[in-house]
């Protein structure tokens, strides 16, 4: 039995490892490469999202390329990068962060989106570089979830939270790596949005991740929903993070097993690729379990691109 989860172990690593390779080639546009609109009006069907979502997703895949600049060229103010920062010319900076090249560190940007835009406060989450990192986190033990950190907790202005009678996640565990990730820029990005907040009170949070920064962004929707605010989630070939406790958690936090008429309402939406291996790891007889979330796919040959399930 143990040789055989050693296969299964080892078979899963070499898969991720040829995948990550053959990314490492076209990481600054693989967020929006998953979200390529190729237009075809016989291949929709009922299941395809509309097309209001559809340039939603896809400026957040811009987003999420964005967040590639840090640690590498930078993103400087007011809001101007290497990657699609031009195109978002109502943005402003907040800033950045970025604590290390591994996969338990985490890097991303805060920026500001002012009107004629929608009136946003963005919390950007980047993957990782670090491919033998990766292979090796992922295998990771899970560990007992809390809402939130409770030694030392506070939001990196020894601030202690407003909690609003957090719902319990019983049994719940989460993957070790994401979850230290999540712990590591906790206090940069909860002072900032809570700053930010107090100057734009009607700005709404959005966290966007890619790969393994849609893990964090997972985790960090949970803490800022038990502070009281209310975001709204955007992840491209995000891993597991937990069990299927967690996921049920994340369900109910979100309430997405109710149906939205307008599918942009959805406050949690999961994008992947049926070639992406990421999204199906960490294994299950790892103890991680399907993810929660309102899933849209990128479909094998479609022309229409997205379709919601």
């Amino acid at each position: 039995m143990t040789l055989l989860r050693g296969l299964i172990k080892c078979l899963a690593l070499i898969l991720l490892a040829a995948t990550l390779l053959a990314d490492a080639a076209v990481v600054h546009g693989d967020a929006q490469n998953v979200l390529q609109k190729q237009q075809n009006q016989e291949d929709i069907t009922d299941r395809t999202v509309s097309e209001a979502l559809f340039a939603e997703l896809e400026e957040s895949a811009r987003l999420a390329d964005i967040a590639y600049c840090v640690g590498t060229t930078g993103i400087h103010n007011p809001f101007a990068c290497l990657s699609h920062c031009e195109e978002f010319k109502g943005f402003e900076l907040i800033t950045t962060w970025n604590t290390g090249p591994l996969l338990s560190d985490s890097c991303g940007y805060i920026a500001l989106s002012h009107a004629p835009s929608a009136k946003r406060i963005i919390v950007a989450f980047r993957g990782t570089y670090s491919l033998t990192n990766t292979i090796i986190d992922l295998s990771a033990v899970p560990q007992t979830y809390v809402p939130y950190p409770t030694d030392g907790d506070d939001d990196g202005n020894n601030n202690k939270p407003s909690v609003i009678e957090p719902k319990q996640c019983q049994n719940c565990t989460v993957h070790a790596g994401f979850w230290t990730s999540w712990k590591n820029s906790r206090g940069t990005v909860l002072s900032a949005v809570t700053q930010a907040l107090e100057k734009y009170p009607d700005y709404e949070v959005t966290l966007i991740g890619h790969s393994l920064g849609g893990a964090v962004a997972a985790l960090a929707s949970l803490e800022m929903y038990s502070r009281g605010l209310d975001p709204h989630v955007t992840t491209f070939g995000e891993p597991k993070v937990g069990n299927d406790k967690m996921a049920d958690f994340i369900s109910e936090i979100f309430d997405l097993s109710k149906g939205k008429e307008d599918d942009t309402q959805m406050r949690y939406r999961r994008i992947t690729h049926v070639n992406d291996p990421i999204p199906l790891l960490p294994l299950t007889e790892w103890g991680y379990a399907p993810h929660a979330a309102r899933e849209i796919g990128k479909k094998r040959q479609s022309k229409t691109s997205l379709y919601s399930q």
